[in-house]
């Protein structure tokens, strides 16, 4: 590896920390400028908005400032309905695993709603990505994409769960990563993943649209 080499992958590797570090704090401001309630979902979407216009479009000159305030303002109450849906339902499905354990004591309903909070998950995972991929009218629409690209991408789906394990463990050994980069690095994770599911998912329907169209 010669000089030019090594100093042109630290600049990038410390551009990328940076990056990240911009995004936590992009990610707390705006959160606290929506009083957290009303700022924090948005603010999740603009993040996943960033990281797609990296990931898919491969635009890493883009000015984050600029990208992320823009998508914040334009789809707050989108986003808003769309993240306090995902999260009503999250709070419902865990009040019923617990009155199952506690309370019903079924193995057969407990296994059952299991697997939905599992499902539940893997919906949550793609949601936004989706959110940021495609405009919709109906917000159902982006809840059904997201279990049905979930479900067809399988690989990315399972990739998506390790990551979230591997940095649930990487955070609580080394709680500075989660203090200046822990958001941002989830949602990165999770964008790398589930944009690949999306586009997977879109070559296939395109594959089979074509196939359909042949034999007409």
């Amino acid at each position: 590896m010669n000089e030019s080499s090594f100093i042109h992958k630290n600049m990038a590797f410390g551009r990328c920390i940076y990056n990240l570090f911009s995004l936590q704090l992009f990610i707390l401001f705006y959160s606290l400028k929506g009083f957290i309630i009303f700022g924090f979902f948005p603010a999740v979407a603009a993040t996943f908005h960033v990281m797609y216009r990296w990931i898919v479009y491969r635009e890493y000159d883009i000015v984050i400032s600029k990208q992320f305030s823009v998508f914040y303002a334009e789809n707050f109450w989108k986003a808003n309905k769309i993240g306090w849906l995902l999260m009503g339902s999250a709070l419902l499905l865990a009040g019923d695993l617990m009155i199952s354990k506690q309370m019903i004591q079924s193995p057969i309903i407990h296994t059952v709603l299991v697997i939905v909070f599992i499902i539940f998950l893997l919906l949550g995972a793609y949601i936004f990505p989706v959110f940021v991929r495609y405009d919709y009218h109906a917000l159902i629409v982006y809840f059904k994409q997201s279990f049905f690209i979930g479900i067809a991408s399988l690989p990315q789906s399972i990739a998506i769960f390790i990551l979230g394990a591997l940095l649930y463990k990487v955070f609580h050994w080394i709680p500075f990563v989660a203090l200046f980069f822990g958001a941002p690095m989830l949602i990165g994770g999770i964008s790398w993943f589930a944009f690949q599911g999306i586009l997977k998912a879109e070559a296939l329907k395109v594959a089979t649209l074509d196939k359909k169209g042949k034999r007409g």
